[in-house]
């Protein structure tokens, strides 16, 4: 390394760690405002304490040793599991201790490693500034996150905007980051398919036994306060339709069963379709395709039907159109036409289908429709009225959310709510980080790429997966895999933007 580049590095080290100091800085901030609001919150808070000493000790290190191969993979292991294992409901309580969070456990640890590495490592500080696509998805991401700290600030509550605004931000844009820095190397692609055909797998099993005794064991550890008596009220009338008993497996609800095995089914589907006959990660895609499929159809979900359909057909073609050898760009250009008269023939075909399904095809599915029309009437308005920064984080549900039976208000448009929140920039942002990679994945694909192929295409599919799910989920906590999985994206084919290996 010359000196010139070292210069350059260090001033980026400099910029970056001025960034982290102004990050802690909010998170005190946010800390310091609850604290003030509700005392008792304290105890709740002293990970953001922890995280401050990290920071300040990984200020001193000067350590620039790489991780191990296979620490990251047991790292990567770890996330997956917790975050569809878990339930979001499922707080573990100790005597006199706060409730336990495995999500927030993990979560937290993996954003304040990172921070760590990139504060004490200066090949992280230069895989941070890596140019390219990776350098356009974090101008979204980072956008996006402004927008939606920028509203809080024209809520009626602004603290509980920002309250609202750093869990995301810990769950989910911090993602996109983690994976870039952490599994953003193409020798993390295969192992990553490997745990979420896993994951699939067994949270299919999970929600067949569900299925077959009408109950679900893990809802029944869920404390017994008044919230969450509310929240099992809401569930069990959600998780009936029309007789049929929905299941929601290791998922706080059945529509986000539903979209992780949309998401799965990709991942299955591409295992397949790039194996040779006699591989093993054949016979796992293979598995994964009947399990996401039977977890989809016991979720009880409409968009299921659409989103799998949607999601396996988008692999499929790239399967078949996209070439196996590097081509011009004029040939690159009638492979990208071709696979887009295809794509759009069969939704064609497929659209009376699918508007039986959206109007419903019960009494109770064609209330579900009227819903969320009527949602989209009461929000409108709003967006109309506020087009920029929205009305803040946390305030959809009283403009556009509709009461269920049980009295608990709802909100299933994930598209509408952050519209009215953070305005309609914050929206096109949102879905830019989203789409973006898949149009990057495309054309990376149409050059005849080879390597992570699999990866690249089923990534492709279960973001569009995420997306269409969005307009009838309000629950974002799949958000998680689908940033992660963008960052990986865009920094693996960042650093490999041509036909070779990493």
């Amino acid at each position: 390394m010359n000196l010139n580049n070292l210069r350059h590095l260090n001033w980026l080290n400099i910029i970056v760690k001025a960034a982290v100091v102004m990050f802690v800085v909010f998170l005190l901030f946010i800390a310091g405002a609850m604290t003030a609001l509700a005392p008792w919150l304290i105890a709740r808070l002293l990970p953001i304490g922890i995280l401050v000493i990290v920071i300040l000790t990984a200020l001193m290190s000067a350590n620039d040793k790489r991780l191990s191969e296979k620490t990251l993979n047991i790292w990567l292991a770890v996330l997956l599991s917790t975050m569809a294992l878990w339930p979001t409901y499922l707080l573990i309580k100790f005597s006199g201790l706060p409730a336990l969070d495995a999500r927030r456990v993990v979560a937290g640890l993996t954003l304040g490693a990172t921070l760590y590495f990139l504060l004490s490592r200066k090949y992280f500080v230069k895989a941070l500034f890596t140019g390219g696509y990776f350098r356009v998805g974090s101008f979204l991401v980072l956008s996006y996150a402004t927008l939606r700290i920028a509203s809080c600030f024209t809520s009626e509550h602004t603290f509980a905007s920002l309250i609202i605004v750093f869990w995301e931000i810990l769950y989910y844009y911090s993602m996109f980051f983690v994976g870039a820095l952490l599994f953003g190397e193409a020798k993390y692609h295969q192992w990553l398919m490997k745990i979420l055909m896993v994951l699939a797998v067994l949270i299919a099993g999970y929600a067949a036994v569900e299925w077959l005794f009408e109950k679900n064991i893990l809802i029944q550890l869920a404390p017994s306060n008044k919230e969450f008596t509310e929240f099992k009220a809401a569930l069990a009338l959600s998780r009936l339709r029309e007789g049929f008993f929905r299941a929601q497996g290791t998922f706080e609800h059945p529509l986000l069963l539903a979209e992780f095995s949309a998401m799965t089914l990709c991942f299955g589907l591409a295992a397949m379709l790039w194996s040779k006959k006699e591989d093993e990660f054949r016979v796992l895609g293979g598995i994964t395709i009947v399990a996401a499929i039977g977890a989809a159809l016991l979720s009880g979900s409409r968009s299921a039907l659409i989103t799998t359909t949607l999601g396996g057909l988008i692999v499929i073609l790239l399967r078949i159109i996209a070439p196996k050898v590097a081509l011009k760009k004029r040939q690159q250009t009638f492979r990208k036409i071709a696979f887009f008269f295809t794509l759009s023939a069969v939704i064609a075909v497929a659209i009376p289908a699918a508007s039986v399904l959206v109007k419903g095809r019960t009494t109770n599915e064609a209330a579900s429709t009227v819903g969320r029309i009527y949602m989209l009437e009461l929000g409108i308005p709003s967006i109309l009225s506020n087009p920029l920064l929205g009305k803040g984080p946390g305030s959809s549900g009283a403009i556009a959310g509709i009461r269920t039976g049980s009295g608990i208000g709802t909100l299933d448009n994930y598209l509408l709510a952050i519209a009215i929140e953070s305005g309609v920039p914050a929206l096109f942002l949102f879905l830019a980080c989203l789409l973006y990679p898949v149009w990057v994945i495309f054309n990376k694909l149409m050059t005849g790429e080879q390597t992570s192929a699999n990866f690249y295409a089923a990534v492709a599919a279960a973001l569009v997966v995420t997306t269409i799910t969005r307009t009838v989920l309000w629950m974002p906590y799949n958000l998680l895999f689908s940033f992660l999985l963008a960052g990986m994206v865009l920094r693996s084919i960042s650093n490999n933007p041509k036909n070779t290996d990493q």
